[in-house]
């Protein structure tokens, strides 16, 4: 018994951008409440040299926030923020020392305290903590 093929319909140049660009400037403000506690961590001397984040890689979060958004369609979860912190945020955090080390289980308790399933990121901050231990203070995500 043979299938009739499935035809497909082309989709437009237009309609396939628009899927996957923000059609909002501005990120949710659980999102943004999320990214300024990260902030706040990094840019906090309490641990020594702070971390900075340029506006660069927080105009880049807020536009993978804003496409992730309309993918998923859900601001009330924090799947978009999630995945945007781990790929934009996590591999600007190398450094070295007891001081960053404490840096960054600072910033993994102050994401856990955060309401919202930001999973993917903690985890991932987990194990950069974890090998960076074991590794006479070296901490990156790429080890």
């Amino acid at each position: 018994m043979e299938s009739s093929p499935t035809t497909l319909e082309p989709i437009s140049g237009e309609n396939f951008l628009s899927m996957f660009t923000s059609k909002t400037s501005s990120m949710p403000a659980n999102y943004r409440q999320i990214l300024n506690v990260c902030i706040d961590v990094l840019s906090s001397s309490k641990h020594g040299q702070p971390v900075n984040v340029s506006m660069r890689k927080i105009k880049a979060i807020s536009q993978y926030c804003g496409v992730a958004y309309n993918i998923v369609n859900s601001a009330e979860g924090t799947l978009a923020i999630d995945y945007a912190l781990s790929q934009h945020l996590l591999p600007i955090l190398n450094g070295h020392g007891a001081n960053f080390g404490d840096r960054l289980e600072n910033l993994h308790e102050s994401l856990n305290n955060l309401t919202g399933d930001l999973s993917n990121t903690t985890e991932k901050l987990q194990r950069m903590i974890d090998v960076g231990r074991n590794n006479f203070d070296t901490y990156s995500l790429l080890v």
